[in-house]
């Protein structure tokens, strides 16, 4: 069986978001800036991040001042598995 070192950045969901394919921006900024148009105007100021991929909704949405308070469980998670990739 192959053993895959890294499989966070062998996802499907990190080569659409680092994409060059100019057509392939125009679609995933639109989809971003959608998301931020819809919940704008809910007046949140915190937002939960719980599974969804490599955080880059996340980061789009930290570009936001109304987000003050923003959690991605995801990153904690992939901060201790680094750690313990390093200990192998």
């Amino acid at each position: 069986m192959m053993k895959i070192k890294n499989p966070i950045h062998r996802s499907t969901n990190f080569e659409k978001h680092t994409t060059k394919n100019p057509v392939g921006k125009l679609f995933l900024n639109n989809f971003l800036n959608t998301v931020v148009k819809t919940i704008r105007p809910l007046n949140i100021d915190s937002v939960l991040d719980v599974g969804c991929g490599e955080g880059f909704t996340l980061a789009r949405l930290q570009k936001e001042k109304q987000f003050n308070r923003k959690v991605e469980l995801n990153a904690e998670l992939r901060n201790i598995q680094s750690k313990l990739d390093g200990l192998k």
